[in-house]
């Protein structure tokens, strides 16, 4: 499994693309998604069934989204296994400017992410931020360089045209160290592998919803949506036996849950304070972390999700409430339509075809007035008129 890196200036869009492409692919390989910052649960619900990612949705009540506190060492993100790992701020955790906050646990687990199933994605603002030893061994990286303007609303920069590029390290080191590479859209295109340029999108303002970036990494912990249905709920990770102890079994053997967070982390500290060659080192201590589980109280994904995502994915973000409408009446339709039994279903079908069937007919008829008349013009469009609505509702 290789490592992202997404770089770009605050406000540019890179927390945006990090949360898209890791979530793109988690769904794709079938991962669990770690997080170093607080994701909306039902907004990241809505989200998945907009893009018709229906591995996360279907197992998104099982528990396969974690949240582990930016106030943590880097090296317990990396314990979880089959996940895709998403690190906000990645300056924050490894700076080049001060090499012993990488200890030699976190190189190992770096290192044996591949062996781990894992899939790193981290942001930084530039590459000399970041320590070299994380960004050398990117397999590819992505540069956004959105436009921004001010928003009154937000008080701040609001992103208002995205503007991405996706490169192979020896090919970024290129662009992004030449000025005037950059400044040329031709040759930027050339070294690039994949671009992504547009307004913001109805997918864009969802997003926006699922993540707020403008929440400071570490005030995360005060913001967590803790809901006993659906929501973040806290674990004790045990990452040699891969167990995870509920709040509940905490409770059970007589401790609290931040009780047991603190001693955890003292335990942290202490075993991290030994001096440790990188082979030895290990940081499979337990740590606890948030999961979101609990009953999705959206519906769910219908047959044409499939078809609304390029509407999505294209249409500004000032049609995200009409989507929203849109979606919202097909699901409350398809809802319906679920509960009828098979009769009534065939009954449906055989109407909207014969209704269907007629339309052809007087669209047939109109426009074979305008044709040469020939007897297999004739039979061919009525013919067509018949057979075309069986194939749409089968």
């Amino acid at each position: 499994m290789p490592v992202t890196g997404v770089y770009g200036l605050p406000g540019r869009g890179k927390s945006l693309w990090m949360l898209q492409w890791g979530l793109k692919l988690a769904n794709k390989y079938q991962l669990r998604v770690v997080t170093n910052f607080q994701l909306n649960p039902i907004q990241l619900a809505y989200y998945l069934k907009i893009n018709n990612f229906k591995w996360l949705l279907d197992n998104m009540p099982n528990g396969v989204f974690y949240y582990v506190s930016s106030n943590k060492n880097f090296a317990q993100f990396l314990q979880i296994p089959n996940a895709v790992i998403l690190l906000d701020e990645m300056g924050l955790y490894a700076p080049s400017c001060q090499s012993w906050t990488l200890p030699a646990e976190a190189h190992n687990a770096v290192a044996n992410n591949r062996k781990r199933l894992q899939h790193i994605i981290f942001a930084a603002q530039y590459p000399t931020q970041v320590h070299s030893s994380i960004h050398k061994i990117c397999s590819e990286i992505i540069y956004a360089e959105g436009v921004v303007v001010w928003s009154d609303k937000l008080r701040n920069d609001s992103l208002m045209f995205k503007d991405v590029h996706l490169f192979k390290p020896a090919e970024f080191d290129v662009w992004y160290n030449n000025p005037r590479l950059r400044k040329n859209p031709i040759k930027s295109m050339v070294l690039a592998e994949k671009h992504w340029k547009g307004v913001i999108s109805a997918e864009d303002a969802q997003t926006f919803r699922v993540y707020d970036s403008f929440l400071l990494l570490e005030k995360q912990d005060e913001k967590v949506i803790a809901d006993q249905k659906f929501g973040y709920q806290p674990f004790v990770i045990y990452p040699d036996s891969n167990k995870e102890l509920s709040i509940d079994q905490i409770a059970a053997e007589g401790y609290s849950f931040s009780e047991l967070d603190q001693k955890l982390d003292e335990f942290y500290e202490s075993d991290r304070k030994k001096r440790k060659a990188i082979y030895e080192a290990s940081s499979n201590n337990p740590f606890t972390a948030w999961k979101i589980i609990g009953e999705v109280p959206i519906d769910g994904i219908h047959p044409f999700q499939s078809h609304l995502i390029k509407l999505w994915r294209w249409m500004p973000a000032t049609s995200y409430k009409g989507l929203v409408k849109l979606d919202m009446a097909i699901s409350k339709e398809f809802k319906t339509w679920s509960k009828f039994d098979d009769e009534m279903k065939k009954s449906y079908k055989m109407a909207f075809r014969l209704f269907l069937s007629f339309i052809f007919c007087v669209v047939g008829f109109l426009i074979s007035g305008f044709l040469p008349r020939h007897p297999f013009i004739f039979f061919g469009s009525y013919l067509l008129a018949f057979y075309l609505p069986t194939r749409i509702f089968k």
